[in-house]
């Protein structure tokens, strides 16, 4: 009885030890396993960049040029980065390059914590001019930060013949089409001359109209002048004849208006004075007549016939100034 209790007490040691052993490990692998969880976490993204090239036409003309781009993404430090020269590029005249960079930070809640996403780009532009004629390839570009090395994708290039040396080769009395897909760039430069051809005609259409519209105003002033003119001959005409004859109609809508101007004529021929634009007043005032004193009692007389409602003599008005045109 007392080996069997020996041996029970031996058995439960053995398996409580192994159980504390297990324990010991499953606890320590678990942190093992949390350790290497965080570290892929928070260090993966360092050396999880993209990079890819572009170009923005795969068919080109000789004397044609075309954009070559080169978009990476989250490498913060490019001067970290070990990058190949771009194979290919020796088929190519650089003609330019250009390089910009962009930032994009996000921040969201996930789980009640604020996890921020950022996100860097880097853009190389590079303006190519091809060398010879026929197909021709670009890239790939390889790219190494000492811990992941990824390569680029690679581009096509088909560079035709220029449209003037194709049409240059074909024989003569030959009927050949070139296709449109290749030489879109050319048709959309002739659509371009097309399009300001045509807005040269327009604006000189415009032009034209607006000139005879001119033209038609201008006429249209002319026979209006010639119209005046004609009516002023003819109140010149009825001037001179009461200038001849003195005689005026005390009853007429024009009896003021008469008697001013033959005297704004008489004066004119005796003093060669000139009375456009002028009233018979500003014509007096300017001048120093030796009848002046009977002039401005005359165009006393006018005004109040023309501004006044009192009772004026205009017979005894017109034998005066009857009498002071006879003088003259």
């Amino acid at each position: 009885m007392t080996k069997k209790k020996l041996f029970l007490n031996g058995f439960l040691t053995i398996y409580s030890y192994n159980q504390n052993v297990i324990y010991f490990l499953t606890k320590q692998m678990k942190k093992i396993f949390t350790i290497l969880i965080l570290f892929l976490f928070f260090f993966y993204p360092v050396f999880a960049y993209e990079a890819e090239i572009s170009v923005n036409n795969e068919k080109v003309l000789l004397s044609d040029n075309f954009k070559l781009s080169i978009n990476i993404k989250n490498v913060d430090n490019l001067e970290e980065i070990q990058i190949s020269k771009i194979n290919g590029i020796d088929n190519f005249e650089v003609l330019g390059t250009n390089q910009s960079n962009r930032v994009f930070s996000q921040s969201k809640v996930v789980n009640g914590k604020i996890e921020e996403q950022r996100e860097t780009t880097t853009l190389f532009e590079f303006i190519l001019k091809p060398k010879n004629i026929g197909e021709f390839s670009l890239g790939p570009i390889s790219f190494d930060n000492g811990v992941e090395k990824k390569d680029t994708n690679i581009v096509k290039i088909n560079v035709l013949k220029d449209e003037v040396e194709v049409k240059n080769d074909l024989p003569e009395n030959t009927n050949y089409s070139l296709p449109v897909d290749e030489f879109s760039g050319k048709n959309n430069i002739n659509d371009d001359k097309d399009g300001i051809l045509f807005f040269i005609l327009i604006a000189l259409f415009i032009l034209l109209v607006f000139m005879i519209f001119l033209q038609t105003l201008r006429n249209k002033r002319d026979i209006d002048n010639l119209e005046n003119s004609n009516k002023n001959t003819g109140y010149e005409d009825s001037l001179e004849e009461n200038l001849n004859n003195l005689d005026f109609d005390i009853n007429s809508k024009n009896f003021v208006s008469d008697i001013e101007n033959v005297l704004k004529i008489k004066i004119n021929k005796k003093y060669n004075i000139s009375h456009e634009n002028k009233s018979l007043g500003e014509i007096i005032e300017s001048t120093d007549f030796e009848d002046k004193e009977l002039l401005n009692k005359i165009n006393l007389g006018l005004n109040k016939i023309k501004y006044s409602d009192l009772y004026f003599d205009k017979e005894k008005f017109l034998e005066d100034v009857k009498s002071y045109l006879g003088k003259l």
